[in-house]
């Protein structure tokens, strides 16, 4: 075998391997409105938080799944529209929705919901417009975007 060929082939299986690891993701086959009992299936965010449990950020509010069964939290965040959800540094998540930001503590059995600030729907200096995104620093400060700005 020439110097080349052991060279190509070498290329050819590190190019496969590199797109593997770059591209492997868990994928979750079957009807997820069937496996966690959403409506509608349309899901904005998923965090885990410090008890394992998965939490999903829905247009129809706040669902927490325990592995087995969710469990939905209608009265968490007004108004419905959540756009996402962050497990924070101190063990505790925090949701975005078109009426604020909430921060959920959780609890194996009663989770409590915070509000954090308060949303309109319309712009004003001392409410937030439509919050979407979380970031947290590596100060644990929070950093949310919303339509007209961070």
């Amino acid at each position: 075998m020439s110097l080349s060929y052991k060279l190509l082939i070498s290329f050819i299986c590190f190019f496969q391997f590199a797109c593997l690891s770059v591209f492997c993701q868990l994928r979750i086959s079957g009807n997820i409105n069937e496996f966690i009992n959403l409506s509608s299936g349309l899901y904005k965010g998923l965090a885990v938080d410090k008890f394992g449990f998965v939490w999903m950020a829905t247009d129809e509010g706040l669902y927490r799944f325990d592995g087995k069964k969710s469990t939905f939290y209608n009265e968490a965040c007004p108004g419905g529209f959540l756009k996402s959800i962050k497990a924070l540094s101190d063990g505790s998540l925090i949701v975005t929705h078109d009426k604020g930001v909430t921060k959920i503590i959780p609890h194996i059995y009663s989770p409590k919901f915070e509000i954090l600030a308060v949303g309109e729907l319309f712009a004003t200096k001392d409410k937030m417009f439509y919050p979407k995104t979380i970031f947290e620093d590596s100060k644990n400060r929070l950093w949310i975007g919303e339509d007209n700005g961070i």
